[in-house]
């Protein structure tokens, strides 16, 4: 998997949390994505009319703090959403898509050729492009000179402040909507987003 290798050719990814992220609901074993040191098994007990059971289950936890995550913790991170919603998802995904940038550009890895050919290689068996090579050595001369420091970034959601909301339709099934049931307010974000 493209995601978890790019970060394990790194090092792996320092990411800040202020409290702590916890996943109990999603995975029933440890993952599908490989072992990952975020994981610890539960116990939770009840108690019915029918006696005392017990039942383990797995939880992926990452602490408050700064944490150095390696591939697979990074990707379990990134797709956990049975906790929290894919509004949070999306915007761990992008905090890790920061990371990445910021342990590749504070590495030096666009400098260095053999990481070069390591993140090439591990990317040129995970995406497809029509991009030619001279169009992708353009691409990476022109990020040289980005201010990395000044990412915009916008998640529509459905938070009292969000542009969204959530209902159902017809049949019955989940769907967002733009507040006021109309998008000028979603189509002026996307203008002002790069002012």
């Amino acid at each position: 998997m493209a995601f978890k290798d790019v970060v394990d050719i790194l090092g792996g990814v320092d990411i800040h949390l202020n409290k702590p992220f916890i996943e109990d609901q999603q995975w029933v074993d440890s993952g599908d994505a490989g072992p990952s040191s975020a994981f610890f098994i539960k116990t939770e007990t009840a108690t019915s009319s029918a006696g005392v059971t017990q039942k383990q289950k797995w939880v992926f936890e990452i602490p408050a703090g700064t944490s150095h995550l390696d591939g697979n913790t990074a990707l379990y991170y990134a797709r956990a959403r049975y906790s929290s919603n894919d509004f949070n998802r999306v915007e761990r995904q992008q905090q890790l898509l920061l990371a990445i940038k910021d342990r590749a550009t504070s590495l030096g890895i666009l400098l260095n050729p053999v990481k070069i050919f390591e993140l090439l290689d591990t990317m040129g068996k995970n995406v497809r492009t029509d991009m030619s090579l001279g169009d992708i050595n353009n691409m990476i001369g022109l990020s040289k000179n980005l201010d990395f420091k000044n990412i915009n970034k916008k998640v529509f959601d459905t938070t009292p402040e969000g542009l969204l909301y959530s209902t159902t339709n017809e049949k019955g099934a989940y769907i967002l909507l733009p507040v006021g049931d109309n998008y000028d307010k979603i189509r002026e974000a996307c203008r002002n987003i790069f002012q």
